[in-house]
């Protein structure tokens, strides 16, 4: 910047002149932004929201959830049983839930199996001698 005039008119205007060094400004400028009110960009946000959800909801694979109700050592000998079958180490999640993840299973402390849909697992755990609650 190599000048400013600030000005006060007899008629209450104010004005200012800016002067810059020449090549300090761009020769063209760019075109205005589009306004864009809030309503307009909340309705283009939840939008984009409801196409995610319907994509993952599209995407998701079927869940089991096999209530065994077996706790204790019995518990545990279900999920030695489902990490033998998917060839996965079982962790223990500890407080709050007290469950085991196996892969991408989990078993409860009531012993209920959650993961995705897998009949030759259930058959599996049948032979064993685990049966699904009703």
């Amino acid at each position: 910047m190599t000048d400013f005039h600030f000005n006060v008119h007899m008629d209450g205007k104010i004005t200012f002149e800016i002067h810059y060094e020449e090549g300090a400004l761009p020769e063209i400028f760019p075109e205005a932004r589009t306004r864009v009110s809030r309503a307009a960009k909340a309705a283009a946000k939840a939008a984009a929201q409801e196409s995610t959800e319907v994509m993952a909801v599209e995407a998701a694979e079927p869940e089991i959830e096999a209530a065994y109700n077996v706790t204790g050592v019995r518990r545990k000998e279900l999920v030695a049983a489902v990490g033998d079958f998917i060839g996965a180490k079982p962790e223990y999640l500890k407080a709050p839930t007290y469950a085991f993840a196996v892969g991408s299973y989990n078993i409860d402390k009531e012993g209920t199996l959650t993961g995705p849909e897998n009949p030759a697992l259930l058959e599996n755990l049948k032979e064993q001698g685990f049966i699904i609650a009703e």
